[in-house]
């Protein structure tokens, strides 16, 4: 069995500078996002870039995640490393400028199902909520940009 793979892309109004700050700053994606809480865990450099550890509650389902891509303002990347039913996941979002303005924002994640034979499953489920992350994270940078 392969890797399963998940792209979604949505275009935003705002400047891949906003969406950059919306995307990155974990602290704020429980003011708009499905998360009972999010912070950073432990604070990367800079605070919110590489080796930060950010950590979101959905419910009662905690995951932990380290930035392990921090391009400004181009492409962020992170890595699961608990709370997930995926083996090792890794998501890299890529910004670029629409010609006219705004943003176009992907969403690319990669990873293995846990266990074996879960990651259809799980590639079924991420289609819409990177899909959400994507337009919601351009439309909140939209909104406040």
């Amino acid at each position: 069995m392969g890797r399963h793979v998940v792209e979604v892309s949505a275009d935003s109004s705002a400047p891949p500078e906003a969406v950059w700050e919306v995307i990155t700053d974990i602290a704020r994606w429980k003011d708009w996002g499905p998360f009972s809480n999010t912070y950073l865990g432990r604070v990367g450099d800079p605070p919110n870039g590489m080796g930060a550890i950010r950590v979101y509650l959905v419910g009662p389902f905690r995951t932990e995640e380290e930035v392990v891509g921090f391009d400004v303002p181009g492409h962020f990347a992170y890595r699961v490393l608990s709370g997930f039913p995926a083996r090792d996941y890794r998501a890299d979002v890529i910004l670029s400028l629409r010609p006219g303005g705004g943003t176009s924002v992907r969403w690319r994640a990669e990873f293995d199902g846990k266990p074996r034979g879960t990651g259809w499953l799980l590639r079924i489920a991420l289609i819409p909520f990177l899909g959400y992350l994507a337009r919601k994270t351009g439309a909140v940078a939209g909104s406040t940009g």
